[in-house]
C-alpha cells in the first residue's frame, strides 16, 4: 500500500511512539521558533546598547571632572629674613657759631661767620656708626669741634675759645617703609645727646689791655626725640631729613632747650659706598649759676655738612 507524501513526511518527522500532527499544529511551531528567534535578538541588541552607553559613560568625564578647578591661590611666600645691616660714616662739619657765652658772670656775644670759618676753625672730628636689623636699630655720632671767634662784652671787644664735644646717641624705630628695593622710610628717635663745652673768653678795654680772662666747662645730658625720613628719587639719588629736640630743663645736667635740624642729598656709587652733602643746624641753651659763679652757653652752630658713608 502506497502511503501519501505527506504521510512519508509526517513519518520522517515524527519520533517513534508519537502521532503524525496536522498540518495546523505545525504552522503555531514554526510560529513560536520566529517569534523566540526575534526575542533573542532583540535581547541581544538591548544588551550591546547597553554595553554601549557604559563605555560611553567611562571614557566621558563626570560633571565633576568637567567642572573647572578653582585656581589655587598663590601662597605666600614667608617674609625674607632682614640681615643685619650697619653704616659707618666719615663726617665733616665746618660750623658757624652765633649766640652768647657766660663765662665766671662775664657775658659776651660770639659771632663767626661761614666766611671767617677757614681762618678760625682750629679741628674737627667726627664719625657716624649705625646698626640696624629689621625695624630696629641704633647710631651714635660723636662730634669733635675747636674754634675761636670773635666776641664783645657790651662797648669791649674780646675773642673766644670753645671746644666740644657733643656725642648723639639713640635707638630709633621704623614707623613707615614704601617700597622694597628703594624704600622711604620714616624712623621714630629715642635717645640722649651728650655735651661737654669748654669755653675761654678774654675782654680787651681800651689800648688792647685785658680787663678778664677765664674759662669754664660745663657738661649736659639731654634726652632727645625726633624723627628722620629717607626719600629716594632715583636710583642713586636721595633725601635725608632729620629733626630733634631735646633738654627740656629735666635736671640740672640738662639744657633748657637743644635742637637740631639735618638735610642731606646723597648719592649711590655703588652699594656699599655713598656720599651726602648737607646742612646741619644745631643749638643748644643753658644758663646756671649766679653772680661771679654763672656760666652758659645760648649757641647755635649751623653750617655745611660732607659725609662718606660706608654700607654692608
Amino acid at each position: 500500500m502506497k502511503l501519501k507524501r505527506s504521510e512519508l513526511s509526517c513519518q520522517k518527522e515524527t519520533e517513534p511512539g508519537m502521532a503524525c500532527t496536522t498540518p495546523g499544529p505545525r504552522v503555531r511551531i514554526k510560529t513560536m521558533k520566529s517569534i523566540r528567534r526575534k526575542s533573542i535578538f532583540a535581547a541581544t541588541l538591548a544588551s550591546a546598547v547597553a554595553l554601549s552607553a557604559s563605555l560611553l559613560a567611562q571614557e566621558m568625564p563626570s560633571a565633576h571632572a568637567i567642572a573647572p578647578k578653582p585656581t589655587p591661590e598663590p601662597e605666600k611666600s614667608a617674609p625674607k629674613d632682614d640681615p643685619w645691616r650697619f653704616d659707618f660714616a666719615l663726617i665733616g662739619w665746618g660750623p658757624a657759631v652765633s649766640g652768647d657765652v657766660t663765662v665766671r658772670g662775664h657775658k659776651a656775644d660770639v659771632d663767626l661767620g661761614l666766611d671767617d670759618l677757614l681762618d678760625h676753625l682750629k679741628g674737627i672730628a667726627m664719625l657716624g656708626f649705625e646698626v640696624r636689623k629689621e625695624k630696629f636699630g641704633f647710631y651714635a655720632q660723636p662730634n669733635w669741634i675747636k674754634e675761636e671767634a670773635h666776641a664783645n662784652a657790651g662797648p669791649l671787644n674780646g675773642s673766644f675759645e670753645q671746644q666740644l664735644w657733643i656725642v648723639d646717641s639713640a635707638g630709633f624705630y621704623q614707623l613707615y617703609k614704601w617700597c622694597e628695593e628703594k624704600p622711604k622710610t620714616l624712623d621714630l628717635l629715642l635717645g640722649v645727646r651728650y655735651w661737654n663745652i669748654n669755653n675761654e673768653l678774654t675782654v680787651r678795654g681800651s689800648g688792647g689791655v685785658i680787663n678778664f680772662n677765664g674759662s669754664d666747662s660745663t657738661y649736659l645730658v639731654d634726652p632727645i626725640v625726633g624723627l628722620r625720613a629717607k626719600i629716594y628719587f632715583t636710583r642713586k639719588f636721595n633725601l635725608n631729613l632729620q629733626g630733634d629736640v631735646g633738654g627740656f630743663g629735666v635736671s640740672d645736667n640738662s639744657s633748657d632747650l637743644s635742637w637740631q635740624g639735618l638735610g642731606t642729598l646723597g648719592y649711590d656709587f655703588t652699594r656699599h659706598f655713598s656720599l651726602d652733602l648737607g646742612y646741619r643746624a644745631l643749638s643748644v641753651d643753658k644758663d646756671a649759676g649766679s653772680g661771679s659763679k654763672s656760666k652758659g652757653a645760648n649757641l647755635t652752630l649751623h653750617g655745611f655738612l660732607l659725609a662718606l658713608d660706608f654700607h654692608w
